[in-house]
């Protein structure tokens, strides 16, 4: 037995040069059965659901103030619908005309577990199987399973702004364009929502969904084509197919030609703008909700004809209903037309409720079921313009559904009854949590206690009238994300809107916290709820991360780190907090962005680093046993904690309690002395050693002492050129360094400490940065290193951590010297030795002035070459860069070159081909390649600036004395290339996108396995991945095909005909329901010549396969369903 403690060897580790920390390792003792508790484990302190309720969930406002303040003009405050038309046309154009391949392949990452805000659901009257759910920024998705798995309509679909949906009686499917209660609308035009176009319908007996050309937007130059802005109800007539009703921000449209034209209903404020529609199921009367914000009134017509709509409402006066009212929605009972109900909020904010009401003669009278004003039955949550829901039971006109934050239910001659709870996603087995925000209500048509809802967290289904929910999202990859992170093992972490933070990828063996795997690799994992926003991995210990919700601060959103993943983050807010008190109390006072962006810098062999450790070359002590009372004598090997070291053998001491032996190989007569110094007994001690060995015999003459520890000390020598193990002040990280002369006992040398990271926060009107977020152990010390605008919006940084560049406002900031900001007294813009240089890089900088600064990134290689982009519609130039960046006097120059000008959301430089930028934009990711001149010599600047540094001076007074010693300091910038003007040209990458809005693109820039990997965030489909500068082995099928089939061809996949001829079926049994999964058909050689995505049930499915395009031969048929792969050979012979 031997146990190997270092007892006394110390390593001081000084961090940022001022302040210092002592390790003294202590001794192991559990190999010889002695158990010491040291620590005890914290008691858990409970957080009640309605406290963690109130801090989560925040009104749908911030968001739309956020989208807001990117996409709309700062001039007017809105976006124009001529300019977000002039953009559509111009990527259009760019799709039909383009002149080069894309570069990125897309590859979808999920979550597949997860959804996303949803308007428009719709069971198919002669399949309830097949079900359609449309996503207000992520298309159309059909179920063809009651939901249980999910596929894409299309990414080529015109618009993904879906709102709503309908069938008529014939089967035809139309579906509307345009998230009017997304949108903060003023006079027609939106500012925050994503803006439509017109309605789309699906012919019965078809697969396919056409655009209406009478429903285009066009050349919006009047009010007659900002019509179609946004579809906000769809309905028709079921005794006249063609007959098609359309409550849009034109008011409402009636066509009778199955949408081949349209004509406004009447005149006045039913032209202005429609938000409802419903037509009795008899069709006599049609009911439409019309007017401006604060002027909503309910219109009727017995005819549902142009012309025949008149004002319709009878409420009680006294209760003042109809005065200063915002959103009503109306809903007729299917099977007694005579009863209708009606839920109307007020237009304060986004909408408090003014009552539900009730009529049984459709509408001339009417009775107030729900009051307002009553805490108990605050259905809408002061939101109900943008989160309403009403439906009456399919089969009993005496019930109805009303939603809002949550569900509830009214029966006639019963009381409310609340049905759901949204925050008890934290309780994930009590059946009643439905995600919040309710939008729509649809009915199994062959069994009402089925029914569907949508909501902000996408599809759940009810098998029990309401009781109980679950979500129906498998595949349903629609979630809208703000940002992302991500480790080296290719996982991925982001914020989302209103569905918390998502962790997808995740790999247990990457990972000390004990963490499951996924049910897919697609699979999504909450790490925290609420709205997120920003979201870091480290590269250094991907458990470690750091995630947000909404504001970032204390009392809202928190700003909290994990080291487990996010495993213990979600349940409780013990030690996850990482902000002092001095940045949250800035915080409180001056806020936080609703999105708040954060940065995190790491560098684990930081040549320039300034920090180090201090090896002692101490004594060491070892454990070489523990007393048992009996035993006397012990033996074993002696070894040193570092492997370089040469034991003393001179200074060799074994020693138990009160019990000692000194020297290598000894004995002699031990005396024991009373407490009066008279000798009582003596023992004979022996000690052998072998100092070649280091192998030792030893016996204290009487029993060691029971379960006291028996230690052997010594002092070591070191040499020139030995190897030091140590540990790094971050994460005790193992370090290794070769001494550059001998070391006796009591020396010391000073190591750099290489590891090092930096965390950057943007708030309101300042950027905060620590030095020690890996550091668990506590908060760490914060600094204000930059006053900045009350809008930070992302922050980037140099690769050496010296620089960083802050987008704020309408302008970017540029800090230096970021490598001396050792600690607050030089790093926080009030510090007495604040040594940070900032400069605001605006218009006398040829940026633009009046437009949000949205993104920066800089170059991995040169930090000289710096991208900046802008958003809001309505300007010329979206997207800028530099190739002198840490000049004196930096000069950007546009690259908008024949870029659609709509709002650019992020950038990056390709750290393959620094030429080669990406843009993330409100329609998809864009590339181009820019042109550099090579400077015939470098320019260089010399950056000059003193260095103040407090110490204890013992040159003045030997008892030492406070002195600042101010130290000279100078860096050099090398700027090696000029960026002439020029006029790129842009593609899209919408392979397998889309025009998806996207947020945010990231780029593996750091040695490891992906290396090169691209990622977005975008804001309705999910994540994606591209592997196309990733270094790979040839992943797929290659020259061995013949033998991976023999190998992999299982009986759950058939295929015929075979030989096949222009349409192949497969035949696929699948052991659970999967979306998205890759059927794709390759030629011998590996190539792949068709690919495409379906949605499998569980059991057996058929999958059809239009091969007519295959030349005559052998080819291979592979599905890979996200956890295996399986393969089938077929033939095409003629």
């Amino acid at each position: 037995m031997k146990i190997v403690v270092d007892l006394t060897s110390i390593f001081e580790r000084k961090k940022h040069n001022m302040k210092k920390r002592f390790l003294t390792f202590g001794i192991l003792l559990a190999a010889t059965g002695v158990a010491l508790n040291f620590l005890s484990a914290p008691e858990a302190t409970y957080t009640s659901i309605e406290n963690r309720s109130k801090k989560i969930k925040e009104g749908i406002d911030v968001a739309q103030d956020y989208l807001t303040d990117r996409k709309a003009n700062k001039l007017t405050g809105k976006v124009d619908l001529q300019d977000v038309q002039k953009v559509r046309e111009q990527v259009n154009l760019h799709k039909a005309m383009r002149s080069s391949a894309s570069v990125l392949e897309w590859e979808e990452m999920g979550p597949d577990n997860v959804g996303g805000r949803t308007r428009a659901v719709l069971i198919d009257k002669d399949n309830p199987s097949r079900i359609y759910a449309g996503s207000v920024s992520g298309g159309l998705w059909i179920s063809e399973s009651g939901g249980r798995a999910w596929r894409k309509y299309s990414d080529e679909l015109g618009n993904l702004n879906v709102s709503c949906i309908t069938q008529s009686s014939n089967g035809d499917i139309y579906f509307g364009t345009g998230e009017l209660y997304f949108a903060k609308y003023s006079d027609g035009d939106g500012s925050s929502g994503f803006v439509g176009n017109g309605v789309w319908k699906k012919e019965a007996g078809s697969s396919d969904f056409v655009h209406l050309p009478s429903t285009d937007l066009g050349a919006i130059n009047n009010n007659e084509n900002a019509n179609w802005s946004s579809v906000n109800k769809l309905a028709t007539d079921p005794t006249n197919p063609n007959r098609v009703y359309a409550a849009t921000s034109g008011g409402l449209q009636i066509s009778d030609d199955g949408g081949q034209s349209w004509t406004v209903a009447g005149s006045g404020p039913i032209q202005v703008n429609a938000i409802d529609v419903e037509v009795a199921s008899d069709a006599s009367y049609v009911l439409a909700v019309a007017g401006t914000l604060g002027g909503n009134k309910i219109y009727k017509s017995n005819s549902g004809d142009v012309g025949t709509f008149s004002l319709h409402h009878n409420f009680v006066a006294s209760d003042n209903v109809m005065t200063q009212v915002g959103r009503i929605q109306v809903s007729i009972s299917p099977t007694n037309t005579n009863i209708l109900y009606c839920a109307v909020s007020d237009d304060a904010g986004n909408g408090n409720m003014k009552g539900i009401f009730r009529s049984e003669d459709k509408g001339d009278s009417w009775e107030i079921i729900a009051h307002p004003g009553f805490d108990e039955l605050n259905i809408m949550n002061g939101q109900a313009r943008y989160s309403s829901l009403l439906a009456v039971h399919p089969t009993n006109p005496d019930k109805v559904y009303v939603g809002g934050l949550d569900l509830w239910k009214w029966e006639k001659g019963s009381n409310w009854e609340k049905l759901t709870q949204w925050f008890y996603s934290y309780y994930p087995t009590f059946t009643d949590y439905l995600h919040a925000d309710q939008h729509i209500m649809v009915f199994n048509p062959d069994n009402p206690n089925v029914l569907y809802v949508g909501n902000d967290g996408g599809v759940f289904r009810s098998e029990d009238g309401g009781s109980s929910f679950r979500p129906m999202n498998k595949g349903y990859n629609v979630t809208q994300f703000y940002a992302l992170g991500f480790s080296p093992h290719g996982e991925v972490i982001g914020g989302t809107q209103d569905n918390g933070t998502q962790m997808i990828g995740w790999k247990a063996e990457h990972s000390n916290s004990g963490i499951t795997q996924g049910a897919t690799p697609q699979s999504g994992m909450k790490v925290k709820g609420g709205d997120g926003g920003f979201a870091e991995m480290s590269r250094i210990d991907s458990d470690i991360m750091f995630v947000e919700s909404q504001f970032s601060t204390d009392v809202h959103g928190w700003l909290q780190r994990t080291k487990d993943k996010g495993l213990s983050l979600e349940y409780s807010n013990n030690d996850k907090l990482f902000l002092d008190a001095f940045v949250e109390n800035y915080l409180e006072t001056n806020g936080a962005p609703f999105i708040t962006p954060f940065s995190l810098w790491e560098n684990p062999n930081d040549s320039e680093s300034r920090d180090s450790i201090t090896f002692i070359n101490g004594t060491t002590a070892i454990g070489i046993g523990a007393g048992d009372g009996v035993s006397s004598s012990f033996s074993g090997v002696l070894e040193a904690t570092q492997n370089a070291a040469d034991i003393d053998f001179s200074t060799l001491r074994f020693y138990s309690g009160d019990m000692e032996i000194i020297g290598a190989n000894s004995s002699y007569w031990a005396v024991n002395f009373d407490t009066l110094g008279n000798a009582v007994d003596s023992v004979y001690v022996t000690s052998t050693t072998d100092v070649s060995s280091g192998e030792f015999t030893i016996d204290f003459g009487e029993p060691a002492s029971l379960n006291v520890p028996v230690l052997a000390s010594f002092e070591t020598n070191y040499s020139a050129g030995d190897v030091l193990n140590v540990q790094s002040a971050t994460l005790d990280l193992p370090l290794t360094y070769t001494l550059t002369t001998d070391l006796v006992p009591g020396d010391s040398v000073r190591i750099q400490d290489p590891v090092q990271s930096k965390f950057f926060l943007g708030a309101s009107n300042g950027t905060w940065m620590t030095r020690d977020p890996l550091d668990l152990s506590g908060e760490g010390e914060w600094m204000q290193i930059a006053n900045t605008s009350w809008s930070t919006r992302d922050i980037d940084w140099s690769v050496d951590g010296n620089y960083c560049f802050i987008a704020s406002g309408t302008s970017v900031y540029r800090v230096s010297r970021l490598r001396y900001a050792d600690d607050k007294a030089h790093g926080h813009v009030d510090g007495a030795y604040y040594v940070l240089d900032q400069i605001t890089l605006g218009a006398a900088h040829g940026l633009p002035s009046g437009q949000a600064a949205t993104g920066v990134y800089v170059d991995k290689k040169d930090a000289n070459r710096v991208v900046v982009t802008f958003g809001n519609y309505g300007n010329t130039n979206y997207v800028f860069a530099s190739t002198n960046a840490l000049a004196n006097s930096p000069n950007f120059i546009s690259i908008q070159g024949d870029l659609p000008q709509m709002p650019v959301y992020d950038a990056l430089i390709n750290i393959a081909d620094s030429s080669q930028i990406f843009l993330a934009t409100e329609y998809g990711v864009w590339s181009t390649s820019l042109s550099y001149a090579n400077l015939p010599t470098a320019l260089t600047q010399t950056d000059d600036f003193n260095y103040i540094q407090e110490r204890i001076n013992y040159d003045i007074d030997p008892n030492g004395i406070l002195t600042w010693d101010t130290i000279p300091t100078s860096q050099i910038v090398s700027i090696t290339q000029n960026l002439p003007a020029q006029n790129p040209n842009w593609t899209p990458e919408d392979v397998g996108l889309g025009n998806v809005p996207t947020f945010a693109i990231r780029q593996q820039y750091y040695p490891g396995d992906n290396y090169g990997q691209i990622y977005i965030a975008t804001h309705g489909r999910g994540m994606y991945k591209s592997g196309s500068f990733v270094a790979r082995n040839n992943e797929d099928i290659n020259e061995d095909v013949e033998e991976v089939i023999t190998e992999e061809i299982v009986t759950s996949m058939n295929v015929y005909p075979n030989p096949v001829s222009n349409q192949l079926t497969i035949d696929y049994v699948s052991e659970y329901d999967l979306a998205n999964v890759d059927v794709s058909i390759y030629d011998l050689t590996g190539k792949v010549l068709i690919k495409t995505q379906v949605e499998l049930i569980m059991g057996s499915n058929q999958i059809p396969m239009d091969v007519s395009t295959l030349p005559i031969g052998t080819f291979l048929v592979h599905i890979n369903n996200g956890v295996n792969s399986q393969y089938a050979k077929i033939v095409k012979a003629y």
